[in-house]
């Protein structure tokens, strides 16, 4: 889109009818198309020539008068080159002067152009236009002989020229700030003036320049609205001193003289650069720095008012003066700041291909890897991780202590990639300290680079060498992407070791304290005295887990040759006894046909007298079985006893589960001499055959047939399961159902435990629902109709008021289940008949 023209005005002292207005005097005296009534008030107000009244009484020549030249923005932006031409139209006063000015709205239209730039511009006209109308100028206006070259030129050939442009730029930079002072220039000519001041506003992006109102000359700096302002040294008077204060900053060009000046930070790094530097790229750098301030400040913002940062004006630098050093430390935490725009996307690139040529800085590189994660293209991405690595390698081998970095935030390496990658480790572990190898290669695995250790055998057989005269040193290889090789040198280094010494105290001790934590996983040679010692450590120290880790991959190699169980056994509990548990599955593991090794029946005696001198349990019965099988005695009567119970008890449970093919429910097996220890050892077992494995009509028999003990056990179990709400409901309906018929069957047991089973059925029936006691009609009927109906009447009984209802009051009337009697019936209910009474007196009496 094309910027706008300018509007165009002329004013000064005229003959009549040659002005807008129609009569003599001063005034507009032309215009062009599209100016308004506040276009010309603005530039009456802001842009008209000021005429010295003493130089005008002195009746001094004209032409030493000196141009003006003024700019300033009040909702429109106006700038207005001023002449004196002494007599007015009719030749009697001394005062007429000539004003051309132009106007916009749409800062575009002066281009890249400075407003004191215009100072002595081609298009300035000092004649009246033909009419009243004039035509407009041109967008992007030539600015004559003060082109940036030339200003360029003129600063540095001026003394002093750059300390004077760093206090005049400090002095402008400041005018929309917090600390704004006006600027006053003293000077017998405004050509200085203009060019200081187009040199200052050069170092100043366009939008802000444009705002930098001036005016050179004036005759009363204390009324002007100008923020730069040019005073004749006849008309200063005290201001022109610096060392007064009349609220301006005073540059006195005359006697090269200044206020004191604080430089700000812009000042500081741009006038430099535009000394030393080609100044059109200088105004880039400056003009993209303010860009990247305006996108982070938000549409919101005023961009005059914005001011860049130091990153900012480091990071154009980097792009248009390709001076990437000042932006190395800053860009990560810069790039962490900016929106993820689209003049972002444009510069960042470039941006980073600058900065990694020089950046070495872990710290800075890290923060630059996570600022452009997914702003930059993969290629670019995998330059600045190999970068990082690098600075990573030599933060690891060189600070105290070693810094293990965090991972990047990068995506895979390409083969390529990955193998620049892995040279850069390999080259510096070859010549690593020791100590410095775990910082290396932790390194390395952050950046999922896996080197190959061979091809820095020699540094890791000195790091294995070191690591062993140091085994408390905290290292940890599993970490490592090579740490397996690692591993098995160590692993390799010890066995031989032990070669001529198999019970080398100071290995053994080593093992046991720090290396088993490595080792345990690779220790699968139950004959080798190192892998030994590594397993008998594991199972001693290893967390629940790790230790039984350890016996299954043990017991693995037990099960597939069987000549390896007494070293296996060795190996495992040398340090540590086993737990029943353990015990039980290194029994199981054994052939059946194979003898225990000898050291395992004393110890399983006295496991079982330690865990349960009295009363047996699951496991315990279950170790019994399985040393009998592997021959194994270990000389307790009373263990012998619980075994040969057991045996009974198995082989009844045994017997239960294929009742079909044995004979009738008469003849099943019974469970009356087996001790009540041993039933309560299995009674999960036993429940479970009952209610799993066998159909009621099976199962009762077997209780009647089974005597007192299963009674007891049965009214401690079958309220316990039907109790359990996580157990499977026909299971609790079927324990509802055996516990209702234990209570109904005749014969030896205590009728008191029957009376209490028949209490908790109680209990369970005041609790149950409709649709659960079905189920146990249901499941009685397939036993025989009696026992259905038995049940029937017993859970409609007066004991259990399952069925209810509520009060009137609030009070729960509890009824039996029984057709000859009705809660509707007027004749049984005597609250509902003193209802129907109450409401017929009622209508009695509304009728009345």
């Amino acid at each position: 889109m094309n910027a706008p023209s300018f509007g165009s005005l002329r004013y000064t002292d005229c003959m009549a009818g040659q002005g807008l207005r129609g009569g003599a005097g001063f005034q507009f005296q032309s215009i062009s198309a599209g100016i308004d009534d506040e276009a010309m008030a603005l530039v009456a107000r802001s842009g008209l020539y000021e005429a010295p009244v003493a130089w005008m009484q002195e009746r001094r020549a004209a032409s030493t008068y000196p141009p003006s030249l003024a700019h300033l923005f009040d909702g429109a932006y106006v700038t207005a080159r001023g002449v004196y031409l002494g007599a007015e139209a009719h030749g009697v006063r001394q005062g007429n002067q000539f004003t051309h000015a132009v106007t916009t709205t749409d800062p575009r239209s002066y281009g890249v152009v400075r407003p004191a730039q215009l100072w002595e511009a081609p298009w300035w006209t000092t004649e009246p236009a033909p009419t009243t109308t004039c035509g407009p100028v041109a967008a992007d206006p030539a600015p004559g002989p003060l082109t940036v070259a030339r200003i360029h030129q003129w600063v540095c050939d001026q003394p002093d020229g750059e300390a004077w442009l760093t206090a005049v730029h400090s002095a402008v930079d400041r005018i929309h700030g917090p600390q704004h002072r006006r600027i006053l220039f003293i000077s017998e000519d405004p050509e200085p003036v203009i060019r200081w001041l187009s040199a200052a506003t050069l170092l100043l992006a366009q939008q802000q320049a444009l705002r930098v109102g001036f005016r050179v000359f004036t005759t009363s700096p204390q009324y002007s609205q100008h923020e730069v302002l040019g005073l004749h040294p006849d008309w200063a008077g005290a201001m022109a001193d610096p060392r007064r204060d009349h609220g301006f900053v005073v540059f006195d060009l005359v006697r090269g003289q200044h206020s004191i000046i604080e430089p700000t930070e812009a000042a500081l790094h741009w006038v430099p650069q535009f000394i030393s530097k080609d100044p059109l790229d200088v105004m880039d750098a400056v003009e993209l720095a303010h860009d990247f301030a305006v996108h982070r400040a938000g549409p919101t913002a005023d961009p005059a008012a914005v001011r860049s940062t130091s990153g900012d004006r480091a990071a154009s630098e980097a792009v248009k003066l390709r001076e990437p050093t000042r932006i190395r430390e800053l860009l990560g935490t810069w790039l962490e700041q900016q929106p993820n725009d689209t003049l972002l996307q444009e510069v960042i690139e470039p941006l980073i291909a600058a900065v990694l040529d020089g950046l070495q800085d872990a710290a800075a590189l890290r923060k630059l890897d996570t600022a452009v994660t997914g702003r930059i293209s993969r290629s670019l991405a995998a330059r600045l991780h190999l970068a990082l690595l690098a600075a990573d390698i030599d933060a690891a081998l060189q600070s105290q202590p070693p810094v293990v970095p965090l991972p990047p935030r990068s995506g895979d390496w390409t083969p390529q990639e990955h193998a620049i990658a892995a040279d850069l480790v390999q080259a510096a572990a070859q010549n690593v300290e020791p100590e410095r190898m775990e910082a290396l290669l932790a390194t390395a695995t952050a950046f999922g680079v896996t080197p190959n250790a061979s091809s820095f055998d020699q540094a890791a057989h000195r790091f294995i060498t070191w690591w062993t005269a140091r085994p408390d040193a905290g290292v940890d290889p599993r970490q490592w992407s090579c740490g397996e090789r690692f591993i098995t040198m160590l692993h390799e280094d010890l066995t031989a070791r032990l070669v001529d010494r198999p019970s080398d105290p100071e290995v053994t001790e080593t093992v046991r304290e720090h290396f088993w934590r490595l080792l345990w996983p690779v220790a699968d040679d139950l004959t080798s005295p190192l892998d030994a010692q590594v397993i008998a450590a594991a199972v001693e120290r290893g967390t629940p887990t790790v230790r039984q880790q350890v016996i299954s991959a043990t017991l693995a190699c037990v099960s597939q040759t069987p000549s390896l169980a007494e070293s296996a056994w060795s190996s495992m509990f040398w340090l540590s006894p086993p737990t029943l548990g353990e015990l039980a599955r290194f029994l199981t593991a054994l052939p059946s046909h194979q003898p225990a090794p000898t050291q395992v029946g004393p110890i399983a005696a006295e496991l079982i007298q330690q865990n349960c001198p009295t009363q047996p349990t699951a496991i315990t019965l279950d170790i019994l079985r399985l040393l009998s099988q592997r021959q194994c005695d270990i000389g307790q009567p009373l263990l012998g006893a619980w075994h040969e119970d057991d045996t009974k008890l198995l082989c009844w449970m045994s017997a239960m589960q294929h009742l079909p093919q044995l004979p009738p429910p008469e003849h099943s097996p019974s469970l009356r001499n087996v001790s009540p220890k041993v039933l309560e050892a299995r009674a999960g077992d036993v429940v479970a055959t009952l209610l799993d494995h066998v159909t009621l009509s099976e199962a009762v028999p077997a209780v009647a047939e089974s005597g007192p003990a299963l009674d007891e056990l049965l009214l401690r179990h079958l309220p316990r399961t039907w109790a359990d709400a996580g157990a499977d409901h026909r299971r609790r309906t079927s324990a509802v159902a055996l516990a209702f018929q234990t209570t109904r069957l005749d014969g030896d047991s205590a009728e008191s435990s029957r009376q209490q089973l028949q209490d908790s059925v109680a209990q369970w029936i005041r609790i149950s629902n409709k649709v659960d006691r079905e189920q146990v009609t249901a499941l009685l009927a397939t036993y025989d109709a009696s026992s259905a109906q038995h049940w029937q009447a017993f859970a409609d009984g007066p004991s259990f008021p399952h069925k209810s209802l509520q009060g009137r009051r609030g009070t729960t009337q509890r009824v039996r289940n029984d057709a000859s009697v009705r809660p509707t019936d007027n004749k049984q209910n005597p609250w509902l008949r003193s209802m129907r009474d109450l409401t017929r007196a009622l209508f009695r009496r509304r009728r009345r």
